[in-house]
């Protein structure tokens, strides 16, 4: 199995439709209606998860909208930010401290739990 396969392996236990894309140099996971839950609510957006370094953080995860009510996370300001990829708008967080070296599966969980 090749490292693609690997890496995909791993997303498609949390998301059976996960797609490997590439821009710019990077590598991004596309996660077609991916589950967000937010406190009570759950919304399913699509994702693109970059495994790797993005933007200054270790990882990122981007979603297809903001999440308005989440305007701060673990107390800090959220500072949603826009980024333009594969032709989209993709809306992210500041979120550190999601590393790399987690299988995908986990890195996606770590992500998503900020949003809860």
């Amino acid at each position: 199995m090749s490292a693609d396969e690997d890496l995909l392996a791993s997303a498609r236990r949390i998301n059976p439709g996960a797609q490997l894309v590439k821009e710019g140099g990077h590598r991004f996971v596309y996660l077609p209606a991916q589950p967000v839950d937010t406190g009570e609510r759950r919304r399913v957006l699509d994702a693109l998860l970059c495994p790797g370094p993005h933007s200054g953080y270790a990882t990122r995860l981007f979603l297809a909208e903001p999440i308005p009510e989440r305007d701060r996370i673990q107390g800090q300001a959220a500072n949603w930010t826009v980024h333009s990829i594969l032709g989209r708008a993709w809306h992210s967080w500041s979120w550190q401290n999601v590393q790399a070296s987690l299988p995908l599966h986990q890195m996606l969980l770590a992500h998503l739990h900020a949003l809860r």
